[in-house]
């Protein structure tokens, strides 16, 4: 039509779903040639990235305006009628799948070194909406510059549809046809519990930011003439709880000792209606692990010490927290303590870590030539997998080792030895 039209008002059949992407010519990018902007009922019709001539709700296809729709299914249709123009008239109509004011949002823009808008993506957390991809979620349309998306199941989103959150929700970022240069990530939340807190985990730094989650973040990073800073699964962003007890109520230490086993301590100074502790561990200070449980002693009101020995802890760092379970059932957590690694470790490391595909690289900082004997052990001693590599001249500092693809989540341990005894752990977590 020779008119301004309501997407919300065409007549949709075959799957096709309430999500369209237009062309933005005034989206400028490294390339300064315009980007593809994603318009979806999951994000309130806010489109993604936004910007250009793209601002805050959008449901309008402009008159002349190329744009397009995507199936679920193998065929679908669109249909128009008279009462789709708007005519410049103010919208009225809204869909049974507009967001509600609860719904959560988390939209996250790249944003180029001169400040200009790259690309982006948004997610929505609703109890309306499902972890699984579906007609909710928003296929990325790819740039021809740079495309910054959100990955699950193997597609890459441009609009995530997630139910409530839990504990250790993650959103996997997908970035691609960076350049070697400086770029900020903004993260908008909106409306999102504020029981929790954030954490932008940068693989190849081995890095957590903090990102708050009623306030907008700014974060810089760098693309480097390393190809592992240009990994598409460079960053991901982590949910937590963080009811954690004052301080003045459980206090928790940790020290390496000479024997390079962990003690654990914690006070707590007025002991009342406690069940247990348990005992939590993690390699990233992420994702932690139970390795202990202490039954309460005293529950008389009066201080109560704990302590538990880490016999096996991770050459790298090591992340303690109390997990405090009261008779009521209900839970809280101290605070996290960190003891820091071993300044001996064999320059063998691994990457990425954590690892969501279990594909691994080992990269030995100095020249250890030889065969390797590796083993993945579980927390608990258990050799799960075995295998071998050699290091030769040939190996350019990295060897590609493929773990079973059914080997569980959790933390691990990579040992290696060589023909001389010589062995050693690389703490592992595996996602």
């Amino acid at each position: 039509y020779a008119s301004q039209i309501d997407f919300t008002q065409l007549t949709r059949t075959g799957g096709v779903n309430n999500i369209f992407y237009t062309w933005d010519p005034t989206l400028a990018g490294t390339y300064g040639v315009g980007g593809y902007q994603t318009i979806s009922a999951t994000n309130s019709w806010v489109s993604v990235p936004g910007g250009g001539n793209y601002t805050g709700v959008h449901k309008n296809i402009e008159s002349g305006q190329a744009f397009f729709v995507k199936s679920t299914s193998t065929q679908g249709t669109i249909g128009f009628t008279e009462n789709v123009k708007t005519g410049g008239s103010s919208l009225v109509n809204r869909t049974t799948q507009e967001a509600t004011p609860a719904r959560g949002f988390i939209r996250s823009t790249l944003l180029t070194n001169t400040g200009a808008i790259a690309d982006g993506n948004a997610a929505a957390f609703d109890s309306d909406l499902s972890n699984q991809v579906d007609a909710d979620d928003a296929i990325k349309m790819m740039n021809g510059g740079e495309n910054f998306g959100l990955k699950r199941d193997n597609f890459i989103l441009a609009v995530e549809g997630r139910s409530l959150i839990v504990t250790s929700d993650t959103l996997f970022y997908f970035t691609s046809n960076l350049l070697q240069q400086v770029y900020t990530f903004l993260i908008v939340p909106e409306n999102m519990d504020q029981s929790l807190q954030g954490l932008l985990v940068d693989k190849f730094l081995q890095t957590q930011t903090p990102v708050s989650l009623n306030d907008s973040n700014y974060i810089n990073f760098t693309i480097t003439n390393d190809p592992l800073s240009s990994t598409t699964d460079r960053f991901m962003l982590v949910f937590r709880q963080q009811s954690v007890l004052a301080a003045s109520a459980t206090s928790l230490h940790a020290v390496r000792n000479v024997d390079s086993t962990i003690s654990v301590n914690w006070k707590t100074v007025a002991e009342n209606n406690i069940k247990e502790y348990i005992v939590e561990k993690s390699a990233d200070g992420i994702i932690f692990k139970a390795i202990a449980t202490k039954q309460a002693l005293m529950n008389n009101g009066t201080e109560a010490k704990y302590n538990y020995k880490d016999l096996l802890p991770f050459d790298g760092n090591n992340f303690y927290r109390i997990k405090i379970a009261s008779l009521n059932a209900d839970i809280k957590y101290s605070e996290v303590v960190k003891v820091a690694g071993l300044k001996n470790i064999p320059g063998i490391s691994v990457y990425p870590n954590p690892n969501t595909g279990r594909s691994l690289n080992l990269y030995f900082a100095t020249p250890s030539f030889g065969n390797y004997k590796v083993v993945l052990i579980n927390e608990a001693g258990q050799q799960i997998w075995t295998s071998r590599i050699s290091y030769t001249n040939n190996s350019g500092g990295r060897i590609t080792v493929e773990l079973p693809k059914n080997v569980p989540a959790g933390n691990y341990y990579l040992n290696l030895s060589d023909k001389e005894g010589k062995s050693f752990n690389i703490a592992l977590v595996l996602l």
